[in-house]
């Protein structure tokens, strides 16, 4: 709903926001339960399995729209812990593509839409 792209945009710069919905923005959304598999500490996945399923998604993002993609940079913010035994969820778009370069994004929230995490993507197409 709209309400919710207003809600996901906010304090963002205009590139990295996520789309209205449109055919153009090549974008996945997913669910994923975080089970305890992955604590870094009691009750909080490791941080370096977030970076995994931000980097993994907006990888295949990548793939999905350009061959031989490769992440040149990958920047994090975590903004509030994320709990084991619960799902969250992942939205990840494209948000610049010129040449030999994309530009991706991901948000992880909790199932009451709090942004836990964001994460941006320089990645290169050979």
């Amino acid at each position: 709903s709209s309400d919710c792209v207003r809600q996901l945009n906010r304090d963002k710069d205009p590139d990295e926001r996520l789309p209205l919905a449109s055919a153009e923005t090549p974008m996945i959304t997913a669910i994923d339960f975080i089970n305890e598999n992955v604590n870094g500490h009691m009750g909080l996945i490791h941080g370096g399995m977030t970076t995994i399923i931000a980097h993994s998604t907006m990888s295949l993002l990548a793939a999905a729209n350009a061959h031989g993609s490769v992440a040149r940079s990958l920047n994090m913010d975590y903004r509030k812990p994320i709990r084991t035994g619960h799902f969250v969820k992942i939205h990840a778009w494209l948000y610049h593509q010129q040449d030999n370069e994309l530009k991706a994004a991901v948000h992880f929230y909790d199932l009451d839409n709090t942004m836990l995490v964001e994460a941006t993507s320089n990645i290169s197409i050979s």
